[in-house]
């Protein structure tokens, strides 16, 4: 019990000074939220979310007792020399590509490369360019326009 106190204690202690001792022109938790915020914490975090996200989802998958997905069979890569069949898409379908010729088709037109990159950072829904701030200005936002059509 005495143990329990102690650390309760030490926890409440580190909390006030986290809270009211200026270091410099914040305090300590004001630091760590002004580091946090910066593009470069963010995208660390993003990037960890990303690499941890399969892990996660397989984890709730497996609490929830949900069956694993079925993976889709890979489309089998063209080696050099075959046919292409002509697709039921028509002409403005891309063709299959041997994997060492992707490479090859890409380091011989990098703009176009760049140019189907940024089409397809374009593609992506506005919420996952939003940092966690900005979204909470967007719901505060949304929440007050609700609230205001509401009393009208």
């Amino acid at each position: 019990m005495l143990k329990l106190v102690a650390l309760v204690a030490l926890f409440a202690g580190f909390c006030w000074v986290g809270t009211h001792l200026q270091l410099g022109p914040h305090t300590l938790f004001g630091h760590l939220r002004a580091i946090a915020q910066t593009k470069e914490s963010q995208d660390l975090f993003d990037g960890a979310r990303e690499s941890a996200g399969p892990m996660v989802d397989d984890v709730r998958r497996r609490i929830a007792g949900v069956p694993a997905p079925a993976k889709q069979p890979a489309a089998p890569a063209v080696e050099e020399g075959d046919d292409v069949p002509a697709t039921p898409e028509g002409k403005d379908a891309k063709p299959r590509v041997a994997k060492g010729e992707v490479a090859k088709a890409e380091e011989a037109r990098p703009e176009k490369v760049t140019a189907d990159k940024a089409k397809a950072a374009s593609a992506k829904p506005a919420q996952e360019t939003l940092t966690p701030s900005e979204r909470r200005h967007l719901r505060r936002l949304i929440s007050s326009a609700e609230g205001a059509s509401a009393r009208q």
